[in-house]
């Protein structure tokens, strides 16, 4: 299952006149990168193996999010073909992404460095609103797992 696509955003890129494509999977990159510093991302995903049931291989790429040598949405776009799927997380971040990506996706847009922008797809590609973003993710974490 794929939760979020940056391709999925490119058509409002093209109405908003914003020809960075990128700026399609910032927030995409953003939840990511959390849900990567707070365990829920799978240290494996599966690839294809003709004849055979798929092989599982660890990533190896990480520490470019860990020691931010890289922006989220860079990260995304460069190692996760710009989107998050059911492969790439653990069985609890498969839970909570499938039950509140959306609702993270809302508050995202409400904090400010985001909120007075003219819509998501203008937030830079950062860690500093990463840093701004993690706080309120980490909320609607708190909020789950106190009712799950």
């Amino acid at each position: 299952m794929t939760y979020d696509d940056q391709t999925w955003h490119e058509d409002s890129l093209d109405e908003l006149g914003i020809e960075d494509l990128a700026a399609a999977g910032t927030h995409i990159g953003m939840y990511f990168a959390w849900a990567h510093s707070r365990g829920l991302v799978a240290d494996a995903v599966p690839f294809h193996n003709p004849g055979g049931p798929p092989i599982m291989r660890p990533v190896t790429t990480f520490h470019l999010l860990t020691q931010r040598l890289v922006t989220p949405g860079r990260y995304l776009g460069d190692h996760c073909c710009g989107e998050i799927n059911s492969s790439m997380l653990t069985d609890e971040g498969n839970r909570f992404t499938e039950a509140k990506y959306d609702e993270c996706i809302h508050a995202y847009v409400a904090v400010p460095e985001i909120a007075e922008l003219p819509t998501l797809y203008h937030a830079g590609d950062s860690w500093e609103l990463f840093d701004a973003v993690a706080p309120v993710f980490d909320k609607e974490y708190a909020k789950w797992r106190e009712t799950s």
